[in-house]
């Protein structure tokens, strides 16, 4: 895993998307934040960006695989994750400080890397009450 900034902060009054996702997956699949796609450049909803996920993945032969959870304890969360799938860096999404959906890069029971440029963190579930696990797997 090698960290990777985003280079959008989200500010769509401004006309400017977060591309937080983008930079957590060019971190786990140690590339240039550059060489992956902003797949949220147009402001488009989450089926869409995932559908892009997903064409631009393929490519490569993964698939994001996504696990939601409810609840607020975000550690007894990332505690699962260290028991059931140890060692494995993956992606937790859930609200930032700045009261936006954001993506981070964890292992473990830890937040490993945030690639927000203020480091907004995770602080609660997104704004439907989940917050989601995804990993990136091989396709079969």
């Amino acid at each position: 895993m090698t960290p990777q900034k985003q280079l959008y902060l989200h500010d769509p009054e401004n006309g400017v998307w977060g591309d937080c996702q983008r930079a957590a997956i060019a971190s786990i699949l140690d590339r240039p934040v550059e060489d992956v796609p902003h797949f949220f450049f147009d402001g488009c909803d989450g089926d869409t960006a995932d559908k892009r996920i997903d064409d631009w993945l393929s490519m490569l032969n993964l698939k994001m695989i996504f696990v939601p959870f409810e609840g607020s304890e975000l550690q007894n969360i990332l505690n699962l994750q260290a028991m059931f799938q140890p060692g494995i860096h993956y992606m937790l999404v859930g609200k930032s400080r700045t009261g936006v959906n954001h993506c981070v890069v964890c292992k473990d029971s830890e937040i490993v890397h945030d690639p927000s440029l203020t480091d907004a963190g995770i602080v609660g579930p997104t704004d439907e009450g989940l917050f989601w696990i995804q990993y990136l797997g091989v396709r079969v």
